[in-house]
């Protein structure tokens, strides 16, 4: 399966999101752009096959065939951009299109707005709404 995820990643342009990305240590080499106004990479010292699509002010990470775009977009966005609050969405899939829409994930991990039960060191559980 094919999945493709985006950051938002306000205030900054494709220049200074490239320079975050190669300062994490990834190594990519350029591909030929499908429109005009994006660049398009390919990590060259990764573990998996991925392809970055990047323009202002959004990144896209398309993993062709893997699942790691889960939880390699977040770790971008948490180490290259120092972002608290991570602004998603699944683009599309070879099993269709995703209906969520942009979602946004606090520092904890969890979905803006949702129901949680957190459970404290004493056993002691609290209900908490992800804010």
């Amino acid at each position: 399966m094919k999945f493709h995820k985006q950051l938002k990643v306000p205030g900054l342009n494709e220049e200074q999101i490239i320079e975050a990305l190669k300062s994490t240590g990834m190594k990519m080499r350029p591909m030929r752009e499908e429109y005009y106004g994006q660049k398009k990479f390919k990590p060259t010292n990764t573990m998996n096959d991925f392809v970055i699509v990047v323009e202002d002010e959004l990144l896209e990470v398309r993993a062709n065939g893997g699942y790691n775009v889960f939880s390699f977009l977040p770790w971008i966005g948490r180490k290259a951009f120092k972002l608290d609050y991570l602004t998603m969405r699944y683009t599309k899939s070879d099993i269709g299109y995703e209906r969520d829409g942009w979602e946004t994930i606090n520092k904890d991990g969890h979905k803006l707005g949702l129901k949680y039960i957190k459970v404290h060191r004493d056993g002691t559980q609290e209900h908490c709404v992800a804010q």
